[in-house]
């Protein structure tokens, strides 16, 4: 997995209660680099799907895997609101890869 994506997501993304990842951004060409990262998660039913927010107008992407929510809250990224809660554990990533 790729360590910046787990920074993204920290800092411009989620994890909602149903295992669903969005990261958001203004700029399209990012999200379309970061969709190409998460498209390792997807499977034959979920796959990472890309919008507009016209209400916040910016470009998302979202995905629901329960495996990535595991490595994402492995590194410390709980779901819900995170702002305040955040000490990202990037020692639990090196496990995780073995």
């Amino acid at each position: 997995m790729d360590y910046w994506l787990i920074g993204l997501i920290a800092g411009d993304g989620h994890i909602e209660k149903s295992n669903r990842i969005v990261i958001s951004s203004k700029l399209e060409e990012f999200i379309d680099l970061s969709r190409n990262s998460l498209s390792v998660f997807e499977t034959k039913n979920r796959k990472v799907s890309k919008f507009f927010d016209k209400s916040a107008n910016v470009w998302k992407i979202s995905l629901r895997s329960d495996e990535l929510v595991k490595i994402l809250e492995n590194t410390g990224i709980p779901k819900g609101r995170k702002f305040d809660k955040i000490i990202l554990k990037m020692d639990n990533l090196d496990r995780e890869k073995k």
